[in-house]
This record gives structure tokens, C-alpha cells and sequence, in this order.
């Protein structure tokens, strides 16, 4: 929602941009705490990953913060990839699809202020997840027709593993993959 006394056209992308913190330790009286200021818009895609956050918009770009102090949320920097409704992280290395370039994109984060393209992928599908030990990238898009399996072992060199014949949102839980499709939800134990 916008700021107090923020104008629509500022809202809809022109500045400022913000990130709304807010208070969920009691869910059914959620606090707003503060407003931080952002370079990207915010809005169609956030992952967390121990102490950063990624945000980030297709127009934009990813941002990156660090968190380790909730209270004071601090940009660390920005990759300019105009990405997909999809940014998942494991450790230091964060992946995302990119609309204009129809790729899975892999980013060492580990000098938030320098990320560094490792490498990228030409995929089907534009959302995206990661298993638990960080070896499998899921790729697939609601209404679509499969789930594309990327070993990201080496993550100079993906490759696809193989498909599913189904598609849908990715969403990975432990040993389990949720894909969440338009009108049934599918579910894989994803330990072998």
C-alpha cells in the first residue's frame, strides 16, 4: 500500500520505493514497524535466506539486503536481471529466471555488493525452486505442461536432469515438492 501522502503514480513504480517491515509475531495483530527506503521495486517476487532478503521486480531488478538486524533492513546491493515471478537462494548462491533471456540464472552472493553471474540455463517455465541440499533447481509455470529438473551441483554447469509431465507453482519442503497447478495440486518425494 502506499506511504501516507504518496501519490499513485509514485506507488506504481515511479519513487519512492519501500519495503513495508512489519510485526507477525502475534498474526491476528500484525505491526507495522518501518519503512525502508529500495532501489527496485518491490512487489512480485521476495525470497529469504538466513540473514538476506531478495526483492525484486521485472522492471527493476533484485535487490539485496541484509536483515541480520530486523529492525535496520540495509541494501547491499542489486543485480540487474530483469527476473521472472521466481528467486530462490541456497547459501550464498541465489537463482532466478529472467523473462528477457528466457534462462535460469545463477549468482554468487557471497559479496552482496559484487554478485557474480555464474552461470545460466535456457529453461521452460518462469518459477522457480530449490531442494533442500541445494543440488536441484525445479522450473516450471502454472498452466504449463512439465517441471524441468536442473542439477545445479556444479553451478558453473546446470543441466537439465530430466522433466515431470506435470507443471504448476514449485514449492519444496523438506523432502517433499509441492506443485501447485491451476486445478489440482501435485505432490513428489523428491529424496532420490
Amino acid at each position: 500500500r502506499p506511504e501516507p501522502g504518496t501519490t499513485d503514480d509514485e506507488f506504481a513504480g515511479r519513487s519512492p520505493r519501500y519495503m513495508q517491515v512489519v510485526d507477525i509475531h502475534n498474526p491476528l495483530t500484525p505491526t507495522r514497524l518501518f519503512t525502508v527506503p529500495m532501489v527496485a521495486y518491490p512487489g512480485g517476487m521476495i525470497g529469504v535466506a538466513g540473514q538476506r532478503l531478495y526483492s525484486g521486480w521485472p522492471a527493476n531488478g533484485i535487490e539485496l539486503f541484509d536483515i541480520s538486524a530486523p529492525d535496520r533492513p540495509l541494501s547491499e546491493g542489486l543485480i540487474d536481471l530483469y527476473p521472472g515471478f521466481g528467486v530462490v537462494s541456497h547459501g550464498n548462491t541465489l537463482f532466478s529466471y529472467s523473462f528477457t533471456t528466457s534462462h535460469l540464472h545463477i549468482y554468487d552472493v557471497s559479496m552482496p555488493q559484487r554478485p557474480r553471474r555464474l552461470s545460466s540455463l535456457a529453461v521452460n517455465g518462469y518459477m522457480v525452486a530449490v531442494s533442500n541440499d541445494g543440488n536441484v533447481v525445479y522450473v516450471s509455470s502454472p498452466g504449463g505442461d512439465a517441471t524441468w529438473l536442473v542439477d545445479v551441483s556444479d553451478r558453473k554447469k546446470p543441466r537439465k536432469l530430466g522433466e515431470l509431465s506435470v507443471a504448476g507453482t514449485p514449492r519444496t519442503t523438506g523432502e517433499l515438492l509441492f506443485l501447485l497447478g491451476p486445478s489440482a495440486t501435485y505432490l513428489y518425494n523428491i529424496t532420490d
